[in-house]
């Protein structure tokens, strides 16, 4: 099966708090998928440099496969096809693995089989990032002040509300109801005709029907995190590189995570497509 990897299984194996030859036994495969390279590159300095080389390499060495960016992922999920993105992942975290310094990784690391000098635009990788990070954080907000008022607002303030206890069976039943869903998959539409620069619409009948089951584990995994959001912890800057995962939860692919908050919420939205955390079986 296909090991779809969330960012903190780079450090952990990177320190030796993750096996990945155990992971691998009886031929899975570990995938990475650009959010970690964006997640382990973006705002990388002399204080973390050490830390986020290590978790570069151990990428490097032990990824499989370095997926197509979540964004196309979903464009390819509705039947379109999706643009190509002039970035070569694996090049980038080759030269972040192989500086010997943060101010190398601007200026070029040679690569000895082409003698070609390559190098990361940081200031990009950290622009793309935020973008990520500022669309998924809204998004997630938003959502939770249709349900829970005054959210947004102690989110600006830096501060979190929860939804009132007498509230919450009903506000579980609105959030897992098929029109919900229905809701978050017209958002999910759009998210990917906007990639496409194509006009907002909501889907047909037929595209959804076409793309529902695909979107499942995805669709799943959101709703639940958006329901301890409300009722247990306070979103997390690194949560878009684990909720990204799971566009990637087709057919034999699985959720691996080193996030225990995670683990649950997969294991709540869709437990076939969870990696065991004793790195044994599928949950």
């Amino acid at each position: 099966m296909n090991l779809i990897a969330d960012t903190n299984v780079w450090y952990w194996i990177s320190d030796g708090r993750r096996d990945p030859r155990a992971l691998k036994t009886g031929g899975n495969r570990l995938i990475a998928h650009p959010i970690s390279v964006l997640e382990i590159v973006s705002e990388i300095d002399v204080t973390n440099y050490g830390k986020r080389r290590a978790a570069a390499k151990a990428l490097l060495d032990y990824a499989d496969e370095i997926v197509e960016d979540s964004e196309s992922h979903l464009v390819r999920l509705w039947g379109l096809e999706p643009r190509a993105l002039p970035l070569d992942w694996r090049n980038i975290v080759w030269v972040v693995a192989s500086s010997s310094s943060v101010s190398e990784i601007t200026t070029g690391v040679i690569d000895t089989a082409t003698q070609r000098r390559i190098s990361v635009n940081l200031e990009l990788i950290k622009s793309m990032r935020d973008l990520h990070w500022t669309d998924f954080r809204d998004t997630v907000v938003s959502a939770l002040d249709m349900h829970c008022p005054g959210y947004k607002e102690a989110r600006e303030r830096g501060t979190r509300i929860r939804i009132d206890p007498q509230d919450e069976p009903e506000y579980k039943s609105t959030l897992r109801s098929a029109e919900f869903k229905r809701m978050l998959a017209t958002a999910i539409f759009n998210r990917a005709l906007l990639a496409k620069e194509l006009p907002l619409r909501d889907p047909t009948d037929q595209e959804y029907a076409h793309a529902a089951p695909k979107i499942k584990c995805y669709l799943d995994a959101y709703v639940e995190y958006i329901i301890r959001c409300a009722t247990d912890f306070a979103p997390q800057p690194n949560d878009l590189g684990d909720s990204e995962c799971f566009v990637y939860l087709q057919g034999n692919n699985c959720f691996l995570s080193s996030d225990k908050r995670w683990v649950r919420i997969g294991r709540a939205a869709c437990p076939n497509n969870v990696f065991d955390p004793e790195n044994k079986v599928p949950a």
